[in-house]
């Protein structure tokens, strides 16, 4: 080797040294934590520890769930879920206790597909407000204001076009915030709506970059990296489907569409910074063309990509740092029956993506959101699935997750801390009467005869009773009013009950006067409504003279024969507290049967008069569905 080719490597050698230390952040792994305002996702930095996934632990097992949304509605301090229903409609609210367990806080009525949630305050009173778009029986955005804990009714903020995505963020810098939406009424009508707000909950003036194609979704970010919000649309179909930005001009104005990103018809759009350089990157889900990470220059253009995905019916994809090495990862849902997929980062060249780490492979999936729902300081996973309802999967729970246990003592439930529990529903029915009578008819005998089936068989049961009446004035010779008429009715039950062998302690009746109406219009159904007895059927403390096993038990013996634990029959004891039993097991003091995957469960509901009968097999996920019931 000559001395100039010794110069040159060795000058080759300084300049690459000289790079590496200038882009140092782009290998340290302990770069400060990134915060997203978007779709609310948080990211921390936290110690790292290997850890995979708990089994399902979502508030919902079944119905038609496309949209989720996390914040604290309630002011507790702990993390709360609100999910949107798409058959026929509906938008739930559960309070979660930072154990991963979950209560049916609210029930927001609206008729229509829920297409996206987001979160925010919007009258600043301290309290997180809800936005919906929606599809069906009622179109457009609607605003849902946070009273004290408690959602009042929805306050249209548009029904003339169809929407999809949105989300809520400051686009002219007034300190309120304001809705940006994916329209995706046609091609020639449709784009992106933005809604300035006024800071008292309402939202006076529409504006946004463009008014064409079909968009799914949007998100926001600064691209340009000048302090003000910039747009992304994804949108769909053969005709203008495409990634396409706008730079915001911070007053609700916008520039024109920056170049295309890139072409395809797209569902899902997310803004982080994927590989740490400062500059805010754009992960996209696509209509069969996979998962993608356009990379962003700081100055409004995207010139760079990475594909992890090149095929595959993706709903969304976002990025998130879920085993807390400070990069951030992505996780994405299939709409087409193959579950979630998560690629860890491990550096920003390569990508790896999961396996076997206890998320579902089979499935349809859509949203997708993160919190830490059990307070261990790691992320955990929520998604809204076709048919299983709202699902959960807790960061940590190793042996849940990995289908093994260690030889410890399942915690024993005390006989007085289990008489704390509230009762829990098991179902609803009601019992029908004819007008001004307070006879029960045949069809009520059988419901009555099916209930008392379940009382006899079922320990522990008790029944609720609330009377109904309408306002109609009677002239009935069984009765002189409807107030009493009801009190006869509800009379009527409780006497089948005690006549056939249910203590009176086994009853409880609502005290309280009659219900308001559901409907005074007038018709023979509405008024048949308002002549019923609902019934519910509740766990309640035992009644007899049996005292419980207090044995502590070894959770091996719940290994099968070649020593694998015997998945999902034993929790870990500090999770939730647990009592075991060969058949069954007391959780939070109610009795949970063994049911594992493919096992076939009979389900029978009653609507009204009607029975229906229900054959199901529990998924690998451990969850059932069925077809959606009303009323339910």
């Amino acid at each position: 080797m000559t001395i100039e080719s010794k110069k040159v490597n060795i000058i080759i050698v300084l300049i690459t040294l000289a790079i590496l230390v200038g882009c140092g952040n782009i290998f340290d792994t302990e770069r400060p934590p990134l915060v997203t305002r978007g779709h609310g996702v948080h990211q921390w930095k936290l110690p790292w520890k290997p850890a995979l996934w708990s089994r399902d632990f979502g508030p919902e097992q079944s119905g038609h769930f496309r949209s989720l949304t996390t914040g604290d509605f309630n002011n507790d301090g702990k993390i709360d879920i609100a999910g949107g229903s798409y058959e026929p409609g509906v938008i739930f609210v559960w309070h979660g206790d930072n154990s991963g367990n979950w209560k049916r806080a609210q029930r927001l009525r609206i008729r229509g597909d829920i297409r996206s949630l987001d979160v925010g305050d919007l009258n600043n009173d301290g309290w997180l407000d809800i936005v919906s778009s929606s599809m069906g029986d009622t179109n457009g955005v609607q605003a849902w204001i946070n009273e004290n804990g408690k959602f009042g009714d929805l306050q249209t903020v548009s029904e003339k076009d169809l929407f999809d995505g949105l989300r809520l963020a400051d686009v002219n810098n007034d300190g309120k915030l304001d809705i940006i939406a994916a329209n995706k009424t046609g091609v020639v009508k449709g784009g992106i709506n933005v809604w300035l707000g006024t800071g008292k909950g309402n939202f006076i003036k529409e504006t946004g970059p463009t008014r064409t194609n079909m968009y799914s979704d949007v998100e926001v970010g600064d691209f340009n990296n000048d302090g003000k919000v910039d747009i992304v649309g994804a949108a769909w179909g053969h005709d203008g489907g495409a990634l396409r930005a706008w730079l915001g001009s911070g007053d609700g104005r916008w520039g024109a569409a920056t170049s295309v990103i890139e072409k395809g018809s797209f569902w899902g759009v997310d803004v982080a910074d994927v590989n740490g350089d400062g500059n805010p990157d754009i992960i996209s889900a696509a209509n069969f063309d996979g998962v993608k990470i356009h990379y962003g220059n700081g100055k409004g253009k995207f010139s760079k990509k990475k594909t992890l995905a090149k095929k595959g019916n993706f709903w969304r994809a976002k990025a998130v740092d879920l085993n807390n090495d400070g990069l951030l990862d992505i996780a994405a849902t299939l709409s087409d029956n193959n579950g979630v997929i998560l690629w860890y980062q491990k550096s920003w060249f390569k990508w790896l993506i999961a396996k076997d780490e206890g998320l579902p492979r089979k499935g349809y999936y859509f949203d997708i959101e993160f919190a830490d729902f059990n307070a261990d300081n790691r992320l955990d996973i929520a998604t809204a699935t076709y048919g299983e309802g709202v699902k959960i999967w807790l960061r940590g729970i190793e042996e849940l997750a990995e289908l093994k246990t260690k030889k410890e003592v399942v915690e024993v439930v005390e006989e007085e801390e289990m008489k704390k529990q509230p009762p829990v529903p098991v179902f609803y029915t009601s019992v029908f009467f004819d007008t001004e009578k307070a006879d029960l008819s045949a069809e009520s005998i059988t419901i009555l005869n099916n209930l008392l089936d379940v009382l006899n068989s079922v320990e522990g049961t008790v029944l609720k009773l609330k009377k109904h009446a309408d306002s109609k004035r009677v002239d009935s010779k069984q009765s002189p009013g409807n107030h009493v008429l009801s009190d006869e009715r509800i009379k009527a039950v409780t006497d089948f009950f005690l006549s056939r062998g249910i203590s009176q302690e086994r009853i409880e009746i609502d005290i309280q006067v009659d219900s308001k109406a559901d409907n005074e219009g007038g018709d023979v159904k509405a008024w048949q409504e308002n002549r019923r007895i609902d019934i519910a059927v509740n766990y309640g403390k035992s009644l007899d003279n049996k005292q419980e096993d207090k044995t502590k038990i070894d959770a091996n013996s719940e290994l099968d024969g070649e020593g694998k634990y015997a998945y999902p029959f034993i929790e870990k004891g500090d999770l939730i507290p647990v009592k075991e039993y060969k058949t069954w097991k007391m959780v939070d003091g109610i009795p949970e049967y063994r049911i594992g995957p493919g096992d076939i469960l009979d389900i029978t509901f009653w609507i009204g008069f009607k029975e229906n009968k229900n054959t199901v097999r529990v998924s690998p996920q451990n969850t059932v569905s069925f077809s959606y019931i009303k009323k339910f």
